[in-house]
């Protein structure tokens, strides 16, 4: 029998602890060739802790998600445990499609419905601003953001050169790439996602 126990914390209130265990996470899942310290990962996703929040989730005491979130933005339950009061949106950069499923779940939108004209209209707007260096606007790649893209069968993804198998990925992806609306899914690169989040009624 499994406990999944979800806690958000205020940047201000993270500790070294939680952060080293979010580095090591991030490090254990990516492979040996992406490696995340504990400097990194609170200079990038941590910059400014007025303006951050920390979503965890342990399972059984052990850390197994965590996300970083900036004025209030923020995978499903995590997602919702922000309360939203405001027109915003959502942002994703993973090789995984469970977790680009996960987003949309989150703001009740399906996935092949995901309006890539606002992604294209506002995917600049929203990644100008991040102090995380592989998510900078230059590096999008797809038809969705480039005249003459590398590959043509590239919709929307960044590259975050994060060369890591994408064997279970791939395999997941065949369940949905007739309908998929994000393109292939090339080596370095992961997929992105942008939905708009309507405001609570």
């Amino acid at each position: 029998m499994f406990s999944l126990i979800f806690t958000l914390t205020r940047g201000s209130d993270v500790t070294q602890e939680q952060l080293k265990a979010c580095a090591d996470l991030f490090s254990k899942n990516y492979g040996a060739r992406v490696k995340m310290s504990v400097a990194k990962l609170q200079l990038q996703c941590l910059g400014s802790p007025a303006d951050s929040m920390l979503v965890t989730c342990h399972e059984n005491d052990v850390l197994v998600g965590h996300v970083f979130c900036r004025q209030r933005g923020i995978a499903t339950v995590m997602l919702g445990r922000l309360k939203q009061d405001h027109h915003t949106a959502f942002g994703l950069a993973s090789s995984h499609p469970a977790a680009c499923l996960a987003l949309c779940k989150s703001a009740r939108v399906s996935i092949q419905r995901i309006d890539l004209a606002f992604m294209k209209s506002n995917a600049i707007k929203v990644l100008g601003p991040t102090p995380v260096e592989y998510l900078k606007s230059p590096y999008l790649r797809g038809t969705l953001f480039e005249d003459q893209p590398i590959d043509p069968t590239a919709i929307s993804s960044i590259f975050t050169e994060f060369y890591v198998d994408h064997q279970e990925p791939l395999e997941v992806l065949k369940k949905y790439e007739s309908t998929w609306p994000l393109g292939a899914l090339l080596d370095g690169h992961e997929f992105f996602v942008l939905v708009k989040l309507e405001a609570s009624p």
